[in-house]
């Protein structure tokens, strides 16, 4: 999910007119720089990334409000990661098929439809309750991994490296990274595979990536409980 956030701020900050519809601090801060320089088309970009991912938030919170016990929240889990797939396909084909960004009647759409799936998957990832791990923003993944390390140095024991679990921050971190540089790498240079498969091209990244998710979501339930051998820990 973290690569997909990845993916998609670096399609939305490059195609869609300099607006991050993942990162909202980063919206928020181009949303004062456009305020402060008079720039009204671009702030409107910016409210639409807004408005769209408080969109995806509040769908994504009904649907685990409607589903209170565990194994419905679960298939909650699940629907909002189909809803964001869909959403996601919806945006590479919009792209793809249509005029996509160059068209100013389909930009707001491709950053609205962003948003919207970009916000959902914000409450999924704050549902699954990893401290730290958030996958569209990282700040304060950042600072749970320096204040986690600065905690493991003082206190090498067991109760140190618990309290100061870094693993699953650090690995959210460079997942989001390591989505970014690959956009940013196709975008440049890209290759015989989107060469040839323009279907299966940047704005469709995302997509395969939350798809991926949703597979080792569904390869999991397919176990059931009682072949599960352990959970995961807190961190690694």
């Amino acid at each position: 999910m973290s690569a997909a956030s990845g993916c998609m701020d670096i399609l939305s900050y490059r195609q869609l007119g300099e607006v991050f519809t993942s990162a909202m601090t980063g919206n928020a801060a181009l949303l004062g720089l456009d305020i402060g320089q008079g720039n009204l088309l671009a702030t409107s970009r910016n409210l639409a990334a807004f408005a769209g991912f408080v969109i995806g938030l509040a769908l994504g919170a009904a649907l685990l409000r409607l589903c209170r016990a565990a194994a419905a929240r679960s298939r909650a889990m699940t629907l909002i990661l189909l809803a964001e797939e869909a959403l996601l396909v919806a945006f590479a084909a919009l792209w793809h098929f249509g005029a996509g960004p160059s068209s100013d009647r389909l930009l707001y759409g491709l950053i609205g439809i962003s948003a919207v799936a970009m916000g959902m998957q914000s409450v999924a990832a704050h549902h699954i309750g990893f401290p730290g791990v958030t996958t569209t923003y990282f700040t304060g993944t950042l600072t749970k991994i320096v204040v986690g390390a600065i905690g493991r140095l003082a206190s090498p024991s067991a109760e140190g490296r618990t309290a100061g679990g870094i693993g699953w921050p650090v690995s959210a971190l460079l997942a989001y990274v390591t989505g970014a540089a690959l956009t940013g790498l196709l975008e440049s240079r890209p290759g015989p595979i989107l060469a040839a498969a323009p279907a299966l091209g940047l704005p469709a990244l995302p997509a395969i990536l939350i798809a991926i998710v949703l597979l080792i979501g569904l390869a999991e339930a397919a176990l059931g409980p009682g072949r599960r051998t352990r959970e995961l820990p807190p961190g690694p």
